[in-house]
């Protein structure tokens, strides 16, 4: 089994570098004994080639032949339950800063012949890297044949769902220039009709207004810490061997000034993003933020529905389904009122009418109020 390892291993390294997208990326097969003490063996093994290699764009998959949770695991075993071999092979998937792909499909991938037992035994494990580059990274389970194990299929492909929901981001709240703009779009224009309806257009002009303002002059956080960063270090290059000017002294400040508050508001986006707080939002660990907000990306897409039995990612019927489930759900299956005719309820004259609607007079709130 080692052997068969390395040699995979081996010509994969040396004859099987894969382009994608102009990107090497390093690929592991593994059909893993049944032994804990050979996984152990096949786990180092695998573990010594990764740290050998600086790459980043690393996909590690096959039959791991170990599962990560009891719940993969259902019926009769015939090696146990051991949760020991469980934590054994979570902790090795994290040593090496792997994560596993979300899934679709059916919940097991290997099946006992006579059904008494099913298992979750083949998966692909990616690097983080890989989720930055290919963020919809998905894995599912497809039919099998002869086979005890189904085939899994990694595939990323983005899926427009549509138009997102507008968010105000707590680095714009640090910018200047955002309340400015705030304050001329609220109070340029006034719109006339009932007060609800202008609140509505007012914030749906005050939306627009921040997109553009976001694109045209905040623009993107990264880019911004690079560009100046960037202009920074030619300012310091050009003046290496003179004293600075009054003005490149200035412009050495307000560089410094600008490239702080650009990684701040970097640095709020990330957190923001990752829905986390690191160290009561203090030093900033930006690998640690874009890995959480690649999980939460994972956790909350969509990837598809059942749909009377049959599984559907296409946006349009998913989005149908959706629609229906809700409407269904909100709605009444006995749709019974209790009606009130002929009864003839108590009535008020105008002149009753008349002092119920007439404007408060001054003595009335005196008397209302001191007495």
């Amino acid at each position: 089994m080692k052997r068969i390892l390395w040699d995979q291993v081996r010509q994969l390294k040396h004859d099987k570098r894969i382009l994608w997208e102009a990107q090497q990326i390093s690929i592991i097969t593994i059909y893993s004994p049944c032994e804990i003490q050979s996984k152990r063996i096949l786990w180092d093994q695998v573990r010594q080639l990764k740290h050998s290699l600086s790459r980043d764009l690393w996909c590690i998959c096959g039959d791991f032949n170990s599962i990560r949770d009891l719940a993969e695991r259902f019926g009769i075993c015939q090696r146990g339950l051991g949760t020991k071999d469980i934590k054994e092979f979570n902790d090795w998937i994290d040593d090496l800063e792997l994560v596993e792909a979300p899934w679709l499909g059916r919940n097991f991938t290997w099946f006992r012949p006579n059904g008494t037992s099913r298992s979750k035994l083949d998966r692909f494990l990616l690097s983080p890297k890989w989720h930055d580059r290919w963020s919809a990274s998905t894995q599912s389970t497809l039919p099998r044949n002869f086979s005890n194990h189904c085939p899994v299929m990694l595939r990323s492909s983005s899926v427009n769902w549509g138009l997102k929901p507008f968010r105000i981001l707590d680095c714009w709240l640090s910018d200047k220039s955002f309340k400015e703009t705030v304050i001329n779009c609220w109070t340029s224009n006034q719109q006339p009709g009932w007060g609800g309806y202008v609140l509505k257009e007012k914030i749906k002009r005050l939306k627009q207004r921040l997109k553009t303002w976001n694109r045209e002059q905040f623009g993107d956080t990264l880019r911004r810490v690079k560009m100046i960063e960037e202009e920074l270090n030619k300012l310091e290059e050009d003046t290496s061997q003179r004293q600075l000017t009054t003005q490149e002294k200035l412009k050495l400040k307000q560089l410094q000034e600008a490239l702080r508050s650009a990684a701040q508001a970097h640095e709020s986006l990330l957190r923001q993003k990752a829905k986390v707080k690191w160290i009561k939002q203090g030093d900033c660990n930006s690998r640690y933020f874009h890995m959480m907000l690649n999980a939460n990306r994972r956790n909350n897409n969509m990837k598809g529905v059942m749909v009377n039995g049959t599984w559907c990612h296409d946006p349009s019927k998913v989005k149908e389904e959706v629609r229906a489930f809700f409407s269904k759900r909100f709605q009444e299956s006995d749709y019974y009122r209790p009606r009130l005719d002929g009864i003839c309820f108590q009535k008020i004259n105008q002149h009753q009418n008349d002092m119920l609607t007439a404007p408060f007079q001054e003595e009335e709130i005196k008397q209302a109020t001191w007495e």
